[in-house]
This record gives structure tokens, C-alpha cells and sequence, in this order.
């Protein structure tokens, strides 16, 4: 990869990573290999 970005994951309040906000937010930083 061209570029790496650390940022907080976001979780459930049971401890699960929340995937479609991870997706939203690669799509905002303009990655246009997500799904």
C-alpha cells in the first residue's frame, strides 16, 4: 500500500468491530479498492 492511517476501530458497546463504518470511512479517504 501507498499509505497508511492509523485510526481509532470503531466497536459495539459487546466489543465487535462495526465493518460498515470502516468501509464508509475508507471510501471517504478515497481507497477505491473497498467494497
Amino acid at each position: 500500500p501507498g499509505k497508511f492511517v492509523f485510526m481509532p476501530i470503531p466497536r459495539t458497546s459487546t466489543g465487535k468491530i462495526q465493518k460498515f463504518v470502516l468501509r464508509e470511512q475508507a471510501r471517504d479517504l478515497g481507497a477505491g479498492w473497498c467494497r
